[in-house]
């Protein structure tokens, strides 16, 4: 049952829906209040923090009603019964056992394998540079593999309108810290599922982190300039790597046996196989990566439109 200020809250956003355009798109309601979008994403997991000068000072206005807080579940504490019996001491003679050694058994050794790779990107039959590719290894079972375990905070430059570095692998729960390093400002973020975050815009020396809590591939952009975009991939009980040669190289390591999903993934399309992993014995794969069918899509700011329209990639901050 609504509360009389639920009430009075929902017929104030319809009364400034219908002043602001009657039948008007989210995204033109969302440019007349910024902010707005923050609220229609209320579905993301991904956990925005404060506004940061670079030796770490919260500016001001940004810190409150942003960073969503883990609540730590607390163990009740133990209570005595209210007539708690007090236990009397034997006076009986104590008999010591033998003390028995006991020979711990030897652990059978866990064999694992190497997993070795090299990618061929193609387009329309022609070779092109692999570097960027991420490529992400799972086992086909749903086993974990990814043995990291503490939460680790990634940096992510702004320099000269590029993401630095452009493609990013991280873990399930890690942070990633986007740092402006430029003389301007740069509004920061991502549609990508649950995982979509929105950092405003800050400006130079400044800077802004976000957690990210669900597996996948996120698609970072800024609102202000098209041309900048980053690829971080999430894992959550896999691993992944990106491949940062023209040689395609990639490579696993310590790999029990079983069978793997092996999946490569590009701006210009994804695709993957099943593998297996016997006897312990290393495995070496040499795989086509066909992105011909890739054609560019037409990119949109966070409001789903055209660039074109500057006026609501500059006009908001935090």
């Amino acid at each position: 049952m609504d509360t009389p200020v639920n009430s009075s809250l929902k017929i104030t956003l319809i009364v400034a829906i219908i002043l602001l355009g009657g039948c008007a798109s989210i995204y033109s309601v969302s440019d007349k209040i910024p902010g707005l979008d923050r609220l229609i994403n209320h579905f993301s997991k991904a956990e925005v923090g404060p506004v940061q000068t670079q030796e770490g000072e919260i500016v001001q206005g940004t810190e409150t009603g942003i960073v969503l807080v883990e609540q730590q579940e607390q163990s009740p504490k133990a209570s005595l019964p209210e007539e708690a019996t007090i236990p009397v001491k034997s006076t009986a003679p104590t008999v010591q056992k033998p003390i028995e050694v006991s020979t711990p058994k030897a652990e059978t050794p866990i064999l694992l394998a190497d997993l070795y790779g090299k990618v061929t990107l193609l387009a329309n039959a022609e070779k092109i540079s692999p570097e960027g590719v991420i490529v992400r290894l799972k086992r086909a079972d749903g086993t974990v593999i990814n043995s990291e375990a503490s939460a680790t905070v990634h940096d992510m430059d702004m320099i000269d309108k590029t993401y630095t570095p452009g493609n990013m692998v991280i873990n399930k729960g890690d942070t990633l810290n986007f740092v402006n390093k430029d003389e301007i400002q740069h509004n920061v973020f991502s549609s990508t599922g649950e995982n979509a975050f929105d950092l405003g815009t800050f400006g130079s020396g400044l800077q802004r982190a976000v957690k990210l809590n669900e597996d996948g591939i996120v698609k970072v952009y800024c609102n202000i300039h098209p041309n900048m975009a980053a690829y971080v991939a999430v894992d959550e009980d896999g691993i992944s790597q990106v491949i940062n040669s023209q040689d395609g190289e990639f490579e696993f390591t310590n790999l029990p046996d079983g069978e793997y999903i092996l999946s490569l993934w590009s701006i210009r399309g994804q695709q993957s196989q099943t593998i297996t992993i016997a006897n312990n014995k290393d495995l070496s794969l040499n795989i086509n990566f066909d992105t011909s069918a890739y054609q560019t899509p037409e990119r949109v700011n966070k409001f789903g439109e055209q660039y074109e329209n500057k006026r609501k990639a500059t006009r908001e901050f935090f």
